[in-house]
């Protein structure tokens, strides 16, 4: 189950649950698939789908999300992180190309 820090965004709600399977048929069968692994970075905020397949997780979500929105996850997580201070670094912090 998801941290529940991650369902406090419009995008990671949507993101949580049944919905990766979704996505994940959905991704491929627009000629952009993306493993599990990936969509887990998403929601942990180590990273952002990239336009294409922003494109398709806001047509699954009828709308409902946006670009901003799903940028906005990220941020968000990263600033709760950051103000909590509690020395555990933030997953955007453990990539290779962050250090």
């Amino acid at each position: 189950m998801a941290d529940p820090l991650r369902r406090r965004t419009r995008f990671g709600s949507f993101l949580c649950g049944p919905m990766l399977p979704r996505l994940e048929r959905a991704l491929a069968d627009s000629g952009h698939p993306v493993s599990r692994k990936a969509m887990y970075s998403w929601l942990a905020g180590a990273t952002v789908p990239r336009l294409q397949h922003a494109v398709v997780i806001i047509r699954l979500s009828r709308g409902r999300l946006t670009v901003s929105d799903i940028v906005a996850h990220r941020e968000r997580l990263r600033r709760t992180v950051e103000r909590a201070g509690n020395g555990t670094a933030s997953p955007i912090d453990s990539r290779p190309d962050a250090r």
